[in-house]
């Protein structure tokens, strides 16, 4: 898999792993003795045939930083193959990363470089087995119909949107908040796109973990039902519309949407298209 260029995002503070990650980032929190929490995504990349990877690295690095170059160092860079870590550059603004999708943004400068013909990007802070390789054979053959949004970070949320406007991909966003949740569809062209709702990030908007996990899995499955519409044609999406929901007061009302003609991102779009 030569056209491939690994991004592994690895900057995460794991608050909720202190004290394990009082003195080093959550990738590199040990698992099995000298192993670590990113040798997962990176055993997952090496029996994927996976040999181009950049690891973006932020919070308390030195441990991780410092466990790649000594633990990883197996790859020949003769015939192309490589693996380093990337601090934030700071090449298009003064700020560290906001997020994941706000990671890869300040480092495309390095997919334009490479000119890959696939980009993948992996977290580095997950535990589990899989093999790249076949889902990605699985994605080119059955391609992608919808997307579903359900990030937490703005910056990932306005990534998607872009995405699936750019690609004329209907897109099911997901949101919630406390014991409130919004669902609705995104049909590029016809109806509102994220941006025509929320222009940009609320200044007072700050990253916690204020949801209950029943409000999100609420979210999800109204946000199924979506995709089903969607894909079947049965019953009517929530396309022009958002359904608010607040399960505190089982409180469920739809709301109008419509487009903003200067939107940045939907706004040349002819209407329909």
């Amino acid at each position: 898999m030569k056209n491939f260029l690994t991004m592994i995002l690895a900057g995460g503070r794991g608050e909720r792993l202190v004290p394990l990650t009082e003195h080093r980032a959550k990738p590199a929190v040990p698992f099995g003795g000298k192993y670590r929490i990113i040798d997962f995504t990176l055993s997952n990349c090496i029996n994927s045939g996976l040999r181009n990877m950049i690891v973006l690295i932020q919070y308390k690095s030195h441990s991780l930083d410092r466990h790649i170059r000594r633990g990883w160092n197996v790859f020949n860079p003769e015939v192309g193959e490589y693996i380093f870590s990337l601090p934030p550059q700071q090449r298009i603004s003064q700020d560290w990363y906001k997020g994941t999708a706000d990671a890869v943004h300040q480092n495309w400068f390095i997919v334009e470089d490479k000119q890959p013909e696939f980009v993948l990007i992996l977290a580095g802070d997950h535990i589990y087995k899989m093999n790249y390789k076949e889902m990605h054979s699985f994605l080119q053959q059955k391609q992608a119909d919808v997307v579903v949004d359900a990030a937490p970070l703005f910056e990932e949320r306005f990534a998607l949107n872009r995405a699936a406007v750019l690609q004329g991909k209907p897109m099911v966003e997901c949101s919630m908040y406390s014991m409130e949740a919004h669902v609705t569809t995104i049909l590029p062209g016809r109806t509102a796109c994220l941006q025509c709702l929320v222009p940009e990030k609320p200044a007072d908007w700050k990253r916690q973990f204020p949801v209950i996990g029943a409000v999100s899995g609420t979210a999800g499955c109204v946000g199924a039902v979506e995709v089903i519409k969607l894909l079947t044609g049965i019953g009517e999406p929530l396309d022009g519309s958002m359904l608010v929901m607040d399960l505190r007061t089982m409180n469920f009302r739809r709301v109008k949407t419509a487009r903003r003609p200067d939107c940045p991102v939907c706004g040349s779009l002819a209407e329909g298209h």
